[in-house]
């Protein structure tokens, strides 16, 4: 009997809407969903042996039935990068935009490649890698998704042979939405951006040294530098696109900082001629090997995408432009090179010679190394092993400073004022439970929303098992609150606590925590800089050191199971037993291989090489 794949799209994402509208949607979609595959199978299972790839959670089981997200964990994500690169940079020529001489397309390239990788380059890799394991004869795609359309392309370059059935699907709905949530996604930007145009001009000082301030978690890193920068006598100043940054900056002790948006200083933006791509001129004629499918799929599946953004980085561009001609800053500080801020006053510190550097608090490239590290004239790290990855992908060394962590110098300065009677108070928890802190995040490609039920139900039950011990659930700064309830519910969880993002700062809950619990957050490194053990739990058995490699060195106690887990919290929560203090002893050394500890403040350091002091 001949063997047969049938391949499905990946629905990770409908699975994780929210609310009621968002919910019912789900439930439709992905209850058709079901009923096709399992059609599918039924009229094929007479004349082959059937395997599957579907999506995890749907109630599909047994040694034929392959998980996205079990292959998503293991493909290698860097392997195409530069084909990505390449099918993006062919469509940003053919897009060139600028404003007062500024290229508008730098500003949203390496978003837009990122987001191209994880929705649905990476894909193609996956398709691979399941047709090798399965070695079918025949490939069968269940629809006309995107994913779907790529199965079809690569099993047809692999000359297998290909069916669709594509009747009674409801891909085309699914694209509409999709383009739909991404058009009022950035629709909403360009509107906030426009009504903070409208916030008064705040006098900025002449010769500012101007701190991209453009996500909540980067004030982690750029606090200890502004500190820095005023105790040596100069101005710096916050740069923003966030409406309230009130909440976070208290939450490090700062609420007297004022930031200054960016968009004030926008002015009229009628030099700006908007124009509407048509992407219809721009498909391939033909496609004839995998690079020209990489483009195609640039250009067909988030034009709306691409065209919010060109329009959103012409009005950055305009008013950093502004802003850097009204106060001729001295310096320019940001900590990526993915968001319009930072990168609009990286783009613009270049125009007018003005030096910039880009201090990243990661200890790794990110998975698929599609950032390039490239928009400032200086790149500071925090340890060789992140320097070393950035020489292997082209980063030239001579950019590259090794400085330390400004992440860990924020924690050491303000540790004395975390207060772990106001994390009690706002939990309205006794004083004398013990806190396990569990580290939650949005449902992904790579953790789908089955392994973080089974992540957050062990922990519940290991802690209901110990007297004493009150989960505390910390929501992931991308989270609201509302939905990690919601999902909390839904399991029929009752004992955890989850705590308001708004209220109480992650270095208050881990201060105040025995134990951190996580699957591969980098939450580990904060952990490791306040002393606290942390148990990585890993329901389903992957492998979570590709991710986070500072796990298998001792970083974290990795457990697969609820007895491994009740044993080690037993342990882990006295903080005087010799096992806890040989686990913080190799966590320390773990996390020594990618931070560099050296004398001297890291932030210094940032200051003396930005402005030569």
């Amino acid at each position: 009997m001949k063997h047969l794949l049938i391949i499905t799209e990946d629905v990770v994402k409908i699975q994780t809407l929210s609310k009621f509208l968002g919910r019912s949607y789900a439930w439709v979609y992905l209850f058709w969903h079901r009923w096709r595959i399992r059609l599918i199978k039924l009229l094929l299972r007479p004349f082959y042996q059937v395997d599957l790839l579907v999506t995890n959670g749907l109630g599909f089981t047994g040694n034929n039935v392959h998980y996205f997200g079990d292959i998503l964990s293991r493909v290698d994500y860097s392997r195409d990068r530069t084909r990505y690169w390449q099918a993006t940079s062919k469509l940003a020529k053919k897009l060139a935009r600028t404003v007062n001489g500024l290229p508008a397309t730098e500003l949203f390239m390496t978003k837009l490649t990122v987001y191209l990788t994880y929705h649905y380059f990476i894909y193609l890799q996956v398709f691979e890698r399941a047709i090798k394991e399965v070695k079918p004869d025949v490939v069968v795609v269940a629809g006309k998704s995107f994913h779907e359309q790529t199965a079809v392309f690569l099993a047809r370059e692999m000359k297998l042979t290909v069916r669709q059935f594509s009747w009674f699907c409801l891909s085309r709905l699914q694209q509409r939405l999709q383009r739909f949530l991404i058009n009022r996604e950035y629709r909403t930007k360009y509107d906030n951006f426009l009504l903070n145009s409208r916030q008064p001009v705040r006098s900025v000082k002449k010769n500012a040294v101007l701190l991209s301030a453009d996500f909540y978690r980067h004030l982690k890193t750029l606090m200890p530098v502004f500190k820095r920068l005023k105790e040596r006598g100069e101005n710096p100043e916050l740069i923003t696109d966030i409406g309230n940054l009130g909440p976070t900056l208290s939450s490090l002790y700062q609420e007297k900082i004022e930031p200054c948006f960016l968009a004030s200083y926008l002015g009229n933006k009628a030099k700006i001629n908007f124009q509407t791509v048509n992407f219809a001129t721009l498909m391939p004629k033909r496609i004839d090997n995998i690079d020209d499918w990489f483009y195609f799929l640039t250009v067909a599946t988030v034009p709306d995408m691409i065209n919010q953004m060109m329009r959103l980085a012409q009005l950055y561009l305009l008013a950093a432009d502004n802003l850097f001609r009204l106060t001729k800053p001295k310096g320019v500080i940001v900590v990526s090179d993915v968001r319009l801020t930072e990168l609009a006053l990286a783009v613009v510190a270049k125009k007018y010679r003005v030096p910039s550097i880009l201090v990243s608090p990661n200890t790794m490239v990110d998975l698929a190394a599609i950032n390039p590290y490239m928009s400032a004239d200086k790149v500071v790290v925090v340890g060789e092993y992140i320097r070393q990855q950035l020489i292997d992908l082209g980063v030239p060394a001579r950019k590259i400073f090794l400085g330390g962590d400004l992440v860990k110098e924020n924690v050491a300065e303000n540790r004395h004022l975390a207060n772990k009677r106001m994390v009690y108070r706002q939990l309205n928890l006794p004083s004398q439970q013990k806190i396990v802190l569990l580290i939650s995040f949005r449902p992904t490609w790579m953790i789908p929303r089955e392994e973080k039920q089974a992540f957050v139900a062990m922990a519940a039950e290991a802690v209901k098992k110990i007297p004493g011990l009150t989960l505390v659930v910390k929501p992931h700064p991308t989270e609201k609150r509302y939905r990690v309830l919601e999902e909390i519910n839904e399991w029929g969880i009752k004992n955890v606590v989850v705590a308001d993002n708004n209220q109480i700062s992650l270095l208050d809950l881990i201060h105040a925590s025995s134990v951190v619990l996580q699957t591969w957050s980098f939450t580990v490194f904060e952990a490791i800089m306040l002393n606290r053990p942390v148990i990585a739990i890993n329901p389903f058995k992957k492998d979570y050191n590709y991710f986070l490699p500072i796990i298998k060195p001792g970083g974290a106690v990795e457990v697969t199971s609820k007895t491994e887990l009740i044993r080690w919290l037993k342990i882990l929560i006295n903080s005087g037993d010799p096992k806890t203090k040989r686990q913080l002893l190799r966590a320390r050394k773990a996390s020594d291989r990618f931070i560099h500890y050296s004398e001297g403040e890291a932030s210094g350091k940032v200051v003396a090489w930005l402005l030569g002091k």
